[in-house]
């Protein structure tokens, strides 16, 4: 419930900042982009899709475990765990789509609403890194792609502010 109230009160800070909103087609991602569109149409792009970790998904994510996944998936970024993808897969998958908005952005606002491992990639510069750490972004956090060509975290309940591992 708070996270419908946060992606009601984001539409309401971007009212009229954006001409394009996109997500991919998890159910969840499109009801949140539709809490933000208002009368703006979502478009949808299985490209935004984040990283598969196949058997893992789901799964309680306890301190331990989410050291264990980093041992295992992202300091051996070929690994591949059970059922999913590998995090060079998921990188060089994600990379040229976020680079096509990129791109798009000079003649469109584009907001992306996409998930966790989608925004490390970013923050990490699409290098493998811990996925539990300073580059993870709050829920509800949606990324602006600008004019500028930087791309700009915006959490439902702060204001615009460009990644700090980017100034």
């Amino acid at each position: 419930e708070r996270g419908k109230h946060a992606a009601v009160g984001l539409r309401y800070r971007l009212d009229g900042k954006f001409n394009r909103i996109i997500c991919d087609e998890y159910a969840r991602t499109c009801q949140t982009a539709r809490r933000i569109a208002g009368n703006i149409p979502v478009e949808t792009d299985n490209g935004l899709e984040p990283w598969d970790i196949g058997d893992i998904s789901g799964t309680e994510k306890t301190p331990t475990r989410k050291r264990e996944f980093d041992r295992r998936y992202v300091e051996y970024p070929d690994a591949v765990p059970a059922g999913g993808e590998s995090l060079n897969v998921f990188l060089g998958r994600w990379k040229p789509v976020y680079e096509k908005y990129l791109r798009e952005s000079r003649t469109d606002n584009i907001l992306l609403v996409i998930h966790g491992s989608n925004m490390g990639a970013v923050l990490s510069k699409f290098k493998p890194a811990p996925l539990q750490g300073s580059i993870t972004q709050k829920p509800g956090t949606v990324l602006i792609v600008g004019n500028d060509g930087v791309p700009k975290f915006l959490p439902s309940a702060s204001r615009i502010a460009r990644p700090s591992a980017w100034r």
